[in-house]
């Protein structure tokens, strides 16, 4: 019967996703490679196709006679194939149909009333959907996104010992009055290619946590920049192969962004409070603006990222080119072992032209001065380290990281 071979469409395979797909209209019977001559429903199934062609099948020549279709699936062939069979009564191209099929035909959309009524009205809020979505959509080839974060922070009274470290804490915080710190970020990302994207952020902000007492150590959401608007991110993607990635730009481009963190909260909106929990402070060296930087996972289980970034110098007399100026050069191994465990291995090397790491945790201007100038001296730093993360549960993650660095003060080079 029509009404047992020609609408039925189930699937047997253990791989649900191939059944999330949209059906395909089929055209031949060798089509279905799950369909075979000796199948006991094969004539059935090639008279259908033949007289009628109004038979679908599913993604990767699938058509599935042994897997159980719901009513909406059968609804959706079934109107598909009365389509195709008004088509044919219209241009009296029917006439090998019998009158059997005929009745089993208008008997079917009585039955299945319901079901293609649902299917219609799904079929039109879509299209509803989709005219409204064209028609607001802020760009065919760029989507626009953006989040703002707003904290109000405070210190108690309190005391340090800042340099020279003497073991007395000598040195009052100035810094104890409340304030409001708020971040705005846009983000603009552009598809250039099925395989390619431009990035590009705007960001404005306000408020910090100055001024520092001892270590600087500022939140994860502090960029001040007097609500001045400034590009955060310009810098294009590139997948050049299912297993290689490429960044390439002039702003953004920094380990931050290039390297995979272990520690899978790492986010200024919903991590850590403060820069330095938010990934061990070694990754956060150089702050990078403008380079380069790939991403290979050459196993299922391991990635490499390497980079290579500069920022502007602190003291321009002290070289100040793209490749020699205050650069970063970072490469990192990232394993996981399991679905919920992560580590990483990484060695960083960074030159600094006045000793600021720009880490933003920590003590991360380690400068010396010139007697003969009075300016800070360059700063070598070679530094490996290692982190840890495992995700106990959705909501709790337990992580930690080490890292050693070495350190060369150039207080001897020519001016």
């Amino acid at each position: 019967m029509l009404a047992k071979t020609a609408i039925a469409i189930p699937v047997s395979t253990d791989d649900p996703s191939l059944f999330e797909d949209e059906m395909a209209q089929v055209r031949s019977v060798s089509q279905l490679r799950d369909v075979q001559p000796t199948d006991w429903a094969f004539g059935e199934l090639q008279s259908l196709v033949e007289r009628y062609g109004c038979i679908a099948g599913y993604p990767q020549g699938i058509y599935g006679a042994k897997r159980a279709l719901s009513r909406y699936e059968f609804a959706a062939a079934l109107s598909a194939c009365l389509n195709r069979i008004k088509e044919l009564m219209e241009i009296a191209s029917i006439n090998s149909t019998s009158q059997e099929d005929l009745i089993t035909l208008q008997k079917l959309p009585a039955d299945f009333t319901a079901e293609l009524k649902t299917l219609q009205n799904q079929v039109d809020n879509l299209e509803a959907k989709t005219t409204q979505i064209q028609t607001n959509q802020f760009s065919t080839t760029t989507k626009l996104s953006g989040l703002s974060i707003v904290g109000i922070q405070g210190r108690t009274l309190n005391r340090a010992d800042i340099a020279p470290r003497d073991g007395k804490k000598d040195t009052k915080d100035l810094g104890t009055n409340t304030n409001v710190i708020n971040l705005n970020l846009l983000f603009l990302t552009t598809q250039l290619s099925p395989r390619s994207y431009l990035f590009t952020s705007l960001l404005a902000a306000s408020g910090s946590t100055a001024p520092k007492l001892s270590n600087n150590i500022a939140l994860s959401y502090e960029y001040p920049t007097n609500n001045q608007l400034i590009v955060g991110d310009l810098n294009y993607h590139w997948l050049v192969t299912d297993n290689l990635a490429v960044m390439l730009g002039t702003e953004g481009v920094s380990m931050v962004t290039a390297f995979r963190g272990p520690n899978r909260f790492e986010s200024a909106a919903t991590g850590p409070l403060s820069w330095f929990a938010q990934r061990n402070p070694v990754l956060d060296i150089g702050f990078g603006k403008g380079g380069i930087a790939f991403d290979w996972q050459f196993a299922k289980r391991a990635s490499l990222q390497a980079i290579y970034s500069s920022n502007t110098p602190g003291n321009p007399r002290k070289r100040n080119g793209l490749f020699d100026g205050h650069t970063t050069m970072g490469v990192q191994l990232l394993l996981t072992p399991t679905d919920v465990f992560d580590v990483s291995l990484y060695y960083v090397n960074n030159y600094s032209s006045d000793g600021c790491l720009l880490s933003f945790a920590g003590d991360d201007c380690l400068t010396v001065k010139n007697p003969a100038t009075g300016k800070s001296e360059p700063l070598q730093t070679n530094a490996i380290g290692s982190s840890v993360n495992w995700q106990i549960s959705g909501r709790m993650t337990l992580g930690g990281g080490l890292a050693i660095q070495i350190l060369t003060f150039l207080v001897n080079q020519e001016l």
